[in-house]
């Protein structure tokens, strides 16, 4: 009875929709929990994207190593905070 309600669910969301078909092909495909698709009027085309893990110390730390330098300096020599500080007063340190 669930995969009938998921496919009554799929058939409503793209009722009207241009391609509905190659589209529910597109979602049978994607990985539970780890992609989504986007569509509609404000994207030119669908759009299938992969979600990351977010709210672990983990995960933090990978976002502010690859975006974020240790210390900022800035115009008046002090240090701006970074996302590591942000990430210490969330979680302590």
């Amino acid at each position: 009875m669930r995969n009938m309600s998921e496919a009554n669910l799929t058939d409503a969301v793209l009722a009207g929709v241009s391609g509905a078909r190659e589209l529910r092909t597109v979602l049978s495909r994607l990985e539970s929990k780890q992609q989504a698709l986007i569509f509609g009027h404000a994207v030119p085309m669908p759009v299938v994207v992969r979600t990351r893990d977010y709210g672990t110390p983990e995960s933090y730390e990978s976002f502010s190593e690859r975006h974020t330098p240790r210390r900022r300096p800035s115009g008046d020599g002090k240090a701006k905070p970074t996302a590591e500080d942000d990430i210490e007063k969330l979680f302590g340190g």
